[in-house]
């Protein structure tokens, strides 16, 4: 599948950070190390699914105690080198505090410490923290409280501590998140954990054991924000499948994807569904602890690996083509996309109403029947199954809708169709209506060639259908351009036949004449022009006497021209023989 991958710019205190760990090493040396393990890991992540890292600001911030909101959060401090009978620690979060005491009235020697740290998990840096503290310490003591970062198995005491013969306490119980608690930590380069440390002195050689007292020392963490770095991109660790993601097919409905992912660090956050630039579906799998949503309380807030399926209903987007890619983001925002591919999509329902089969076999009945447009009020004409009418008059089709039991159905849509006389292949809509009360239904015709006209009503099972046939004459005019001729002279009449659409190879006409009576072919047959106009010519060469002939122009119905025999008006031509 497509897709491309973009190199990670770290922050410059990424690099700081690990001259720190690594010490000074010639740049020969320092070449295998990391960016060698990076190019790995992304030729990998390439060759496994083709994806595109999106770069977000890679950091995500775990609350402690408490949430901005004063929603509850848990502890995720570790505890070591302290003194259970006399050191203890606690939480009371997030109503109180998590509370670090070294315990009052008793002699704590001079090695008695406690430190509570918040380490960062694999594949994470700590990079700024926000502490809101508070410390009681006993008057005139050497008990001391301080701020610790780690980096590096390097641990170092940060910001003001507080030591009894010289501080009498940091902040203020009464206000547990006043600004007179906070203190804010930005390390100069990224850091492992930021602990809370607490101490009979500060554990040198000299220093004596520390005196009961009451109070001795008490630290209270009412709410810590601490944020992480995390600069590893979640991948694909299959490639992920499902019809949504079909190139061949033209998608329907609802599809779906189905995919594995990972994650080194937060975790893996949300793995959704891109559509021409938009999200269309998303989810979070395998959060089984619930953890795995803004606020963050956990180091580790989302799974490092997850798996599942994502539905989307293909309907909600136009038909035709799309751009689709699927993507997978972790805690720290960082992205990584699979694709991308194009889908094609055609959900909209084929219109049915004018569809005349299957014949519905229970379904009722429809009687049509064609009528011609009334051409006075007082006019009232009758309609017939087969009406024969000349090119241009109006006409319209009505009926009756009927149920299997003969009763008249209101409300219901008609569909009105026709096909041309002489063709074939499925019917032309013509215009939808709704029976009326009694089941009735009227539309109007357009002018047109013979055809047959049929009415449908779609209902369980199939269609019922009424057909009417409306049969047309084609308009003829024929002038002459003289109507007294002397034998020997030329007739020319000139002329155009109306009613569409004309063969290329024109309309087949003759001319009739009333001989005895009767009207009867005269001369040869010729055509009109493909645009319907046509020009005859006839020498007189018999005549004797006067003779006054009645004529008229005949075009009889013919293969490809969907009409039925029609004439021109009588043309009376005075011949005087020589």
């Amino acid at each position: 599948m497509p897709g491309s991958a973009h190199t990670d710019h770290f922050p410059a205190w990424e690099a700081q950070y690990l001259r720190a760990r690594l010490g000074p090493v010639p740049l020969s040396s320092a070449l295998p190390t990391w960016p060698v393990r990076f190019v790995l890991a992304l030729v990998a992540v390439i060759v496994l699914a083709g994806p595109t890292p999106a770069h977000a600001d890679g950091t995500y911030v775990v609350s402690q105690c408490r949430t901005p909101s004063g929603g509850s959060a848990g502890v995720n401090f570790t505890v070591d080198a302290w003194a259970s009978s006399i050191d203890h620690a606690a939480s009371t979060c997030p109503v109180g505090a998590y509370n670090l005491l070294m315990a009052p009235g008793v002699v704590h020697p001079k090695v008695d410490s406690m430190t509570a740290r918040f380490y960062a998990p694999a594949d994470t840096f700590i990079t700024t923290y926000s502490l809101w503290r508070s410390v009681t310490v006993g008057a005139g003591s050497h008990y001391f409280f301080s701020v610790v970062e780690l980096a590096n198995e390097v641990e170092n005491r940060v910001g003001p501590g507080c030591r009894g013969d010289s501080c009498r306490g940091l902040g203020t119980t009464s206000s547990p998140l006043s600004s007179s608690n906070l203190f804010v930590g930005r390390p100069a380069t990224p850091i492992d954990a930021v602990g809370l440390y607490v101490s009979c002195g500060y554990s040198t050689a000299d220093e004596p054991d520390c005196p009961a007292a009451t109070p001795a020392i008490s630290v209270n963490l009412y709410r810590a924000d601490i944020t992480l770095w995390d600069g590893s991109n979640p991948t694909f660790q299959s490639t992920p499948s499902g019809p949504l993601l079909s190139t061949t097919n033209t998608l329907t409905g609802p599809q779906q994807v189905s995919f594995q992912v990972a994650d080194r660090g937060g975790g893996v956050a949300l793995v959704g569904v891109e559509i021409d630039g938009n999200v269309v579906a998303s989810g979070t799998f395998g959060d089984s602890s619930h953890s795995c949503a803004v606020p963050y309380t956990k180091p580790v807030p989302c799974p490092l690996t997850a798996g599942g399926t994502l539905t989307y209903d293909t309907s909600r987007i136009a038909d035709g083509p799309h751009r689709l890619r699927v993507f997978v983001r972790d805690a720290a925002g960082n992205q990584t996309f699979w694709g991308p591919v194009t889908i094609k999509t055609y959900n909209t329902p084929p219109d049915m109403s004018c569809v005349p089969t299957p014949l519905a076999a229970d379904g009722g009945s429809i009687r049509s029947v064609i009528v011609p447009t009334p051409t006075s009020s007082k006019a009232h004409p009758k309609g017939q199954p087969t009406l024969t009418m000349a090119y241009g008059r109006k006409a319209m089709i009505g009926g009756t809708l009927r149920d299997a039991n003969g009763n008249q159905v209101p409300g219901a849509s008609v569909c009105i169709a026709s096909q041309d006389a002489g063709t074939s292949g499925p019917y032309t809509p013509i215009t939808k209506v709704t029976t009326a009360a009694n089941g009735t239904f009227s539309a109007n015709l357009p002018t047109g060639a013979s055809r047959s006209v049929i009415a449908i009503a779609r209902v369980a099972g199939g269609a019922v259908v009424g057909t009417a046939k409306l049969r047309v004459q084609p308009r003829i005019v024929a002038r002459p351009q003289r109507r007294t001729l002397r034998n020997g002279q030329l007739l020319v009449i000139d002329g155009r036949v109306s009613g569409g659409p004309i063969p290329q190879r024109g309309v087949a006409l003759n001319l009739q004449a009333v001989r005895d009576g009767r009207w009867q072919g005269f001369a040869d047959a010729f055509r009109t022009r493909p645009d319907g106009t046509f020009r005859f010519r006839y020498r007189f060469t018999r005549t004797l006497g006067v003779q006054r002939y009645r004529l008229r122009i005949r075009a009889y119905a013919q293969a490809g021209y969907p009409y039925q025999t029609g004439f021109s008006k009588a043309l009376t031509i005075r011949v005087a023989g020589s």
